[in-house]
């Protein structure tokens, strides 16, 4: 057998077998490849639109570059419009339109012809419409009403995404300007320094765009009502935060409290609606000991523990873990559960990035109730 394995793998037509399974193994890999890589370019191009997407000044440059793009189409148009006539020197809008000197459009380089279609599509554009360009043969006159619906549906386009940029970002400057009082009050009323209190003002700002205040209250109504097809709403929960909500031992204490039978699908929706995400780095106390007991915390990434001062430490420095929580994990529910106002531990992040869901302590409540 091994002798004519041997034979066989060293004859010409065994060779050259071989030979070409590699090219097409080569061909396969660089089709995979390329796959990979426009993936790559997509998921990149995706999370860059997403970051441009965040300002206005970007999104409103965006429109107006595209309105100009359509408008430069339709102007190029216009001007072949005119060259396509049997005599363009006597019959299109190129040679009727005067100039300061008396002479005609005709007679100007290409580029002054260009800024003069684009003048025109313009003022159809913005349903101004002053007159002195304007179309008479028939060729003209169906490529002008042409135009206009263009224009129509083009203007009103760019016109309501613009108002739409303006009023989400009058929105939020309301919101913010909102928390900016409130802080500047709080600080007047207890002699803070200008420093700390510009401290505080960039602190709250940095975590308002971070976090932002975000009401889902729609949502929940949505999900109550059973608009959405029950389909729909069981596949939903796998998904939520990339599959980790679902995941958390909360869940999984609830289905053992109700005797193992599974949970609705509505609870982790509804949950879910309520949350915000929350990030802390190493060292951050999440809450103190005598805090106000105000959320629950789902841990999605990294490590939380609870800490405390060993006998004969006081200061804070000092703190030690003495129970650790990981993904999955929540805390913070003793207060909450036993009617409590106030801490009785503390919180510490232990790892060098920690990502936690909060559960607000009346949208807990609430959602006992309900379930």
């Amino acid at each position: 057998f091994d002798q004519w394995l041997k034979e066989a793998s060293t004859s010409p037509t065994r060779l050259a077998f071989m030979a070409k399974l590699q090219r097409v193994s080569r061909v396969l890999r660089i089709l995979r490849l390329r796959q990979l890589a426009r993936l790559q370019d997509i998921g990149i191009v995706q999370r860059a639109s997403q970051v441009i997407m965040r300002f206005r000044g970007l999104r409103m440059t965006g429109f107006t570059v595209g309105l100009l793009w359509v408008v430069h189409l339709m102007a190029c148009g216009w001007y072949l419009c005119g060259a396509l006539h049997t005599s363009p020197e006597l019959e299109s809008w190129v040679a009727r339109r005067q100039l300061p000197d008396q002479s005609t459009l005709l007679d100007m380089p290409p580029e002054v012809q260009w800024v003069h279609s684009m003048y025109f599509v313009m003022t159809v554009f913005t349903t101004v419409g002053f007159g002195d360009i304007s179309a008479l043969t028939t060729k003209e006159i169906v490529y002008v009403s042409l135009l206009m619906m263009i224009g129509g549906v083009v203007n009103g386009m760019v016109l309501s995404s613009v108002m739409s940029i303006l009023v989400e970002s009058d929105r939020k400057a309301v919101a913010f300007d909102k928390m900016v009082g409130v802080l500047k009050d709080f600080a007047d009323h207890t002699q803070l320094s200008a420093s700390t209190t510009q401290k505080l003002l960039m602190a709250a700002s940095r975590q308002s765009r971070r976090h932002p205040d975000v009401d889902f209250g729609k949502a929940r109504e949505l999900f109550a009502s059973f608009m959405i097809p029950r389909k729909v709403m069981a596949d939903l929960p796998a998904k939520l935060f990339k599959g980790k909500l679902a995941m958390n031992d909360l869940f999984r204490k609830v289905e053992e409290m109700r005797g193992g039978h599974a949970l609705p699908p509505s609870l982790p929706l509804f949950v879910a609606s309520m949350l915000c995400q929350r990030e802390y780095v190493q060292g951050d106390i999440i809450y103190h000991e005598g805090d106000a007991a105000m959320n629950l915390f789902l841990i999605t990434s990294g490590i939380c523990a609870f800490v405390a001062l060993p006998e004969g430490y006081y200061n804070e420095a000092d703190l030690s873990p003495y129970q650790l929580m990981g993904p999955r994990s929540y805390f913070g529910e003793f207060e909450l559960l036993t009617a409590r106002e106030t801490r009785i531990a503390t919180v510490r992040c232990e790892s060098k990035k920690c990502l936690a869901l909060l559960l607000p302590r009346g949208c807990l409540h609430d959602i006992r109730k309900d379930f």
